[in-house]
């Protein structure tokens, strides 16, 4: 389905003719009381609930706003870019999702397109850790990480002379980020995009030795769906993540998520590794084009910590911590209820 559609067709597709199959069944099945159309009024009522079944699949979703500018899906998911509709919300911004959860947007007014927005503006935990990082306060040089590109709006915090490499699984985030924004393109630092699993292609370059010690800040930003990657978030994940770093370097985890409560999976791995913990919550403001989010800040780094205590909130003493490894985890502590 993947190579032929750019929608969720076949879902409604094949469910409405298992209700037609059905159908068919009782009106031939010998056995049926239903058999031959008998019993009309009967018939009446499940004919009306097929006609309601259809007409609710074939309304549009909700999350279809805006002039969709392109589409497309394949293994990782679908993929829609769509600007507001004029007069509908100002400022208008173009916006990137993957399925219904956002990935991304810029502004379309040339004058804030540099603007870093949603999940990574001013404020926001990626923008403390890289801004509030003791080699950026120096004006020297910052080496960034970031997993998961959506639209590319981390580039928007590069400075001239920082590095940036985004690790993204999905090709097709990369091309809709290239065509369809301006992030990686007008971004002061120099940035190069690595196509493939992240934690593979990091493992693979610390094998090489390129990836030793290679960040000073590295972004996890690949749990804001409701299938998150698993592996990005264990023991052994965390550990790569640490020979990957400075140490001093900070990881910033986006830990936003309608469905499930990731910080005590964060909370927990930190403190294995004997690292500090600060979380930072941002509020909503669609006049800056911003989304509320909540990041967590490990880092073993305490001119950073005392710095940036004025900008996040340590985790209670209390808070609980859960472990995830390559071989055990469970979603059941983490549902949100």
């Amino acid at each position: 389905a993947p190579s032929v559609l750019t929608r969720l067709w076949e879902f409604p597709f094949f469910a409405m003719l298992s209700l037609l199959l059905l159908l068919v069944a009782l009106y031939r099945d010998p056995a049926s009381r239903l058999r031959g159309g008998t019993h009309l009024v009967a018939w009446a009522g499940l004919s009306a609930a097929f006609c309601l079944a259809a007409f609710a699949f074939s309304l549009p979703s909700p999350y279809n706003e805006g002039v969709e500018l392109a589409r497309t899906r394949n293994f990782y998911g679908m993929l829609s870019v769509a600007d507001d509709k004029p007069g509908e919300a100002e400022p208008r911004m173009r916006r990137l999702h993957n399925g219904h959860i956002l990935h991304g947007a810029q502004f379309l007014d040339p004058a804030q397109k540099a603007l870093a927005t949603t999940y990574y503006s001013d404020g926001s935990g990626v923008a403390v850790a890289i801004r509030q990082h003791p080699r950026h306060l120096a004006a020297q040089p910052l080496r960034v990480g970031v997993i998961g590109l959506g639209a590319g709006t981390i580039a928007a915090l590069g400075e001239p002379g920082d590095t940036m490499r985004f690790f993204e699984i999905n090709p097709a985030a990369e091309a809709f980020a290239r065509r369809y924004f301006t992030f990686l393109a007008d971004s002061r630092a120099a940035v190069s995009v690595v196509i493939g699993d992240a934690r593979l292609s990091i493992e693979r370059s610390l094998r090489d030795g390129s990836g030793v010690r290679a960040f000073d800040v590295l972004a996890i930003d690949a749990f804001s769906g409701d299938a998150i990657p698993v592996h990005l978030l264990t023991r052994e994940a965390f550990a790569m993540y640490a020979a990957a770093m400075e140490t001093d370097g900070v990881l910033a985890v986006h830990v936003s998520n309608r469905y499930l409560d990731l910080q005590p999976i964060v909370r927990g791995l930190a403190r294995e590794q004997g690292k500090q913990v600060l979380v930072v919550e941002s509020d909503e403001d669609a006049s800056l084009g911003i989304e509320g989010s909540t990041w967590v800040l490990v880092t073993g780094n305490e001119t950073f910590v005392a710095g940036a205590k004025s900008f996040a909130e340590p985790p209670r003493a209390d808070a609980r911590s859960v472990i995830w490894t390559d071989a055990f985890s469970s979603l059941l502590p983490v549902l949100k209820r």
